[in-house]
């Protein structure tokens, strides 16, 4: 288990200044952040003197934003500090399975609702996601895909759910290696501009269905990477690709000809 909190090398971690409710929102954001980009990881400790070093704030508002972390499940207590939770494949499954209730119909009621301002914001995002995947920067893609995602989950009006789609995404967020692997960048990006271009028409069933699509095939891969995780191998998952062709058998003068069956493809995925 790594004894951290909040390196003075990692992204976000400048000081935090206001008022001491902004202050442990500050905090808080910080750390979700992190965690939603997987900068911080399962066994990553955190206490509140280094965080509060690290931020430059008070223990008191890291103390609280520690603590809303903990209720939602983003952390676990230990003693006086606090640890990015493990995984196991029953907390996977049932994440998996939220998703896969919640956000069809999240995005569904979005896309009936959308404004031209939001189609406009998912755009610059599947852009900027394009962009980093033809330069090969994961680092990037990560960042416009976060982006996208956040874009969103802000279309969404019932507050309460938008919470909870944010919340079941960030606990996965440890296992998106795959976003590091281009075929599977490509992926995410055909997925998207699918997904986009029924958002721009206002078909709410049919961006329904994209998405229900993308979250099976991401489920997948999030199995494929916690499997990797948990066994400490790091290599990527192999291209989605077709089976290779068997050479037919020589037929026997006579016989009749053999039919061969079409090849199965591979299904592809995603996170």
């Amino acid at each position: 288990m790594r004894n951290s909190a909040i390196p003075h090398d990692k992204a976000n971690s400048a000081p935090i200044a206001g008022r001491s409710e902004s202050l442990r929102d500050g905090v808080y954001r910080a750390l979700r952040r992190q965690i939603s980009f997987g900068e911080l990881g399962p066994g990553d400790r955190l206490t509140e003197i280094k965080v509060a070093d690290a931020l430059a704030v008070s223990r008191t508002p890291v103390r609280e934003g520690l603590a809303a972390l903990a209720r939602e499940g983003l952390l676990v207590r230990e003693g006086r500090s606090y640890v990015v939770p493990s995984l196991d494949q029953d907390d996977i499954n049932e994440v998996l399975e939220l998703r896969s209730l919640l956000e069809p119909y999240a995005v569904q009621r979005a896309t009936e609702m959308a404004r031209a301002a939001d189609v406009a914001e998912l755009t610059q995002a599947l852009r900027e996601q394009k962009a980093a995947h033809a330069a090969a920067d994961a680092e990037g893609f990560i960042a416009a895909n976060i982006r996208f995602r956040d874009a969103l989950v802000g279309m969404v009006r019932n507050r309460r759910l938008r919470r909870a789609i944010a919340l079941y995404n960030d606990y996965l967020s440890c296992l998106r290696t795959s976003f590091r692997e281009a075929h599977w960048r490509a992926v995410i990006i055909r997925n998207f501009e699918l997904f986009v271009r029924a958002v721009r028409a206002g078909d709410g069933a049919m961006a329904a269905r994209i998405w229900r699509k993308h979250l099976s095939e991401g489920a997948d891969a999030t199995a494929r990477a916690w499997l990797r995780r948990r066994n400490g191998h790091h290599a990527p998952d192999p291209p989605p690709e077709e089976p290779a062709r068997r050479n037919p058998p020589a037929r026997k003068t006579g016989a009749a000809p053999a039919r061969r069956a079409s090849p199965a493809h591979a299904r592809t995925t995603t996170i």
